[in-house]
């Protein structure tokens, strides 16, 4: 892993924590965090020595200020769905209980099996 990808997920993972600790709140304090702003505030010496801030996650939970407005967010979280709609049964199709289970069908390896009890949520989310 190279530094830039470990920092980027040592922030990635502190600011799911903060949005964790802050989900206790009541919801009428309306607490928010500026994941741009969060990012920014950490940075680290990068290959060549220099100290580079981690860059933003644009589909990534919290809020950010320079987000063009909620819909783009949303674009983008459809587009990234779409890569991991493709990707689970492409994995998933390697585990010999889900092949067997589901005899190869993609889309019932993705609705359900194997461990994909995340992905199922998701989707009845969705729908």
């Amino acid at each position: 892993m190279t530094r830039s990808c470990h920092v980027q997920f040592i922030a990635r993972t502190l600011l799911q924590l903060v949005l964790f600790f802050l989900a206790q709140l009541p919801t009428a304090y309306q607490v928010r965090v500026d994941s741009e702003h969060f990012f920014s505030a950490i940075s680290y010496s990068n290959d060549d020595g220099e100290r580079e801030t981690v860059s933003p996650w644009p589909t990534g939970p919290g809020w950010g200020a320079n987000r063009e407005n909620e819909e783009t967010t949303s674009t983008s979280r459809e587009e990234v769905w779409a890569k991991l709609k493709k990707f689970v049964p492409h994995v998933a199709r390697t585990i010999p209980s889900v092949v067997i289970a589901y005899a190869g069908d993609s889309e019932k390896i993705l609705l359900g099996g194997g461990g994909s009890l995340c992905v199922k949520h998701v989707l009845k989310l969705r729908n």
